[in-house]
């Protein structure tokens, strides 16, 4: 058993906490690209979709890395009370990378025809940039 557990709390790995962090954002233009024969994407869409997606990846990277250097200067095992006084760090930086899938997903429509679009993933199709917390957060549209 190790000490993290050891002391009643769970161990938090940033690198896990990165890795989860970047799962959870997709890259909408390269997921339509994945899906170019499904969706029967023109040479005219693929040209479209793949700076689209080339530029969220460089985005995402840069976010990762941010969060990164954040997480790193905490060590392999912080004190989750250590990583909850990062939050205010963290959160902007968060949410400038769910903005930014957030307008690949409105690139992304924009260059599929309706017919293609509806083939896309309801995850990606509906993707908000505004985090979806379940119990006890307010939730979009729901009760203040």
């Amino acid at each position: 058993m190790s000490a993290g557990w050891a002391a009643g709390r769970p161990e938090i790995a940033p690198q896990i906490l990165i890795a989860r962090i970047d799962s959870a954002l997709p890259n909408p233009a390269r997921v339509v690209l994945s899906m170019r024969d499904s969706l029967k994407l023109d040479s005219g869409q693929v040209a479209l979709l793949t700076p689209v997606a080339d530029s969220l990846d460089a985005q995402k990277k840069s976010a990762v890395d941010s969060l990164r250097r954040v997480l790193d200067r905490l060590g392999t095992n912080p004190d989750p009370t250590k990583l909850i006084g990062l939050m205010p760090q963290l959160r902007p930086l968060f949410q400038g990378a769910r903005d930014a899938v957030a307008h690949s997903v409105t690139q992304v429509h924009a260059i599929l025809r309706d017919d293609q679009w509806e083939k896309v993933p309801a995850d990606l199709r509906n993707f908000q940039a505004a985090p979806n917390f379940r119990g006890g957060f307010r939730r979009q549209g729901g009760p203040d």
